[in-house]
């Protein structure tokens, strides 16, 4: 009989963590193109977005060797797949209400789940994985408002 106490580690699928980079890409090229950002612009916001969560969780909290971003190809993939996806639906998707909200909700709760389960397949204690997982969840758009000078949607009520 197995012990109840005992937490099995079910390591998430990638493609979590790829899209929500993807998601975070989404809005910082949408930020971008509505500053009337150059492509090189676009792309760094894009990028500092999207790999900003993961690149805090990995390098200073988990921190068992580089980043999973600078492991693997499919993160700098899921960047400019973002940035493609911004440019072409930029004039389609400004005329709804809220799709910056909607993808930036979409990536944070994406990535707060990515953060607390690789905290926890890192070892780290059950608060500590609930605040990688926060901070992973939240870095990208702070970086994002912040490189923008923009007051963090995060503060706004």
């Amino acid at each position: 009989m197995s012990d109840p106490l005992i937490v099995r580690t079910v390591a998430l699928p990638i493609s979590i963590d790829l899209g929500a980079t993807f998601l975070f890409s989404i809005t910082g090229a949408m930020a971008a193109i509505r500053r009337h950002y150059d492509p090189i612009g676009l792309f760094v916001l894009a990028l500092a977005c999207g790999l900003g969560g993961g690149l805090l969780r990995d390098g200073l909290f988990i921190q068992t060797g580089p980043p999973a971003a600078m492991r693997n190809g499919g993160y700098m993939i899921a960047v400019l797949a973002g940035c493609v996806v911004a440019i072409v639906l930029f004039r389609h998707v400004e005329r709804l209400s809220k799709p910056f909200l909607v993808f930036d909700a979409l990536g944070t709760a994406a990535y707060g789940v990515v953060g607390a389960s690789k905290a926890f397949e890192a070892g780290l204690a059950i608060p500590a994985c609930i605040f990688v997982g926060v901070v992973n969840a939240v870095g990208s758009g702070l970086i994002r408002d912040v490189l923008v000078r923009e007051e963090p949607l995060l503060s706004k009520p």
